[in-house]
């Protein structure tokens, strides 16, 4: 079944409806009208930071890193096969998939825009396509959906209003981490 769901996901845009495409334009035409209240934002974000490294966004930093998300599917799923407990191995299962399926289509589309991390105090504008250097590699973030996907994965397996809540709340945690550290 993971074979058959990954070649589902990659090959879902042909069979998208009207409204599944919009929701893609949707999404592409807020994160371009954000643009221009990036830097105004960032340059807010890290005066407040000044030399702090708060322990809350080096959880972020660190829980969207793929290391971490690979270990734990590989933790649900080894103890679930090896326990002969079908949920815990299905979520190990879910996870890779998100891993991989998201992963992938997140670099792609960071090669395809080639965004200048903040960092490089290029702006928010200026964009290398088909860049493979790291500082050419900030949008999408790749730490946030990892998060994001894993919080998605994690709550519908779960499936616990409160575990929403703290999953989702460390996905968001994530994503403003990488704001935080100028990535």
């Amino acid at each position: 079944a993971s074979g058959e769901t990954v070649s589902a996901y990659f090959l879902s845009p042909i069979f998208w409806e009207r409204s599944d495409w919009l929701k893609v334009g949707g999404v592409t035409g807020v994160s371009a009208l954000a643009l221009p209240v990036d830097k105004s934002l960032r340059r807010e974000v890290q005066d407040a930071r000044g030399n702090s490294n708060h322990w809350l966004m080096r959880f972020g930093r660190h829980a969207g890193d793929g290391v971490p998300t690979v270990l734990m599917a590989y933790g649900f799923y080894s103890v679930g096969l090896v326990g002969g407990y079908e949920k815990l191995r299905t979520t190990g299962r879910l996870l890779f998939e998100g891993f991989f399926t998201a992963g992938a289509t997140t670099s792609f589309l960071k090669t395809v825009t080639g965004r200048h991390r903040p960092y490089t105090d290029d702006g928010p504008f200026v964009m290398t396509p088909l860049g493979w250097k790291n500082r050419m590699r900030a949008f999408p973030s790749g730490h946030s959906t990892i998060g994001w996907v894993t919080a998605g994965v994690l709550a519908k397996q779960i499936d616990n209003t409160l575990a929403d809540i703290a999953l989702y709340s460390s996905a968001a945690v994530i994503s403003a981490s990488r704001i935080y550290h100028d990535k």
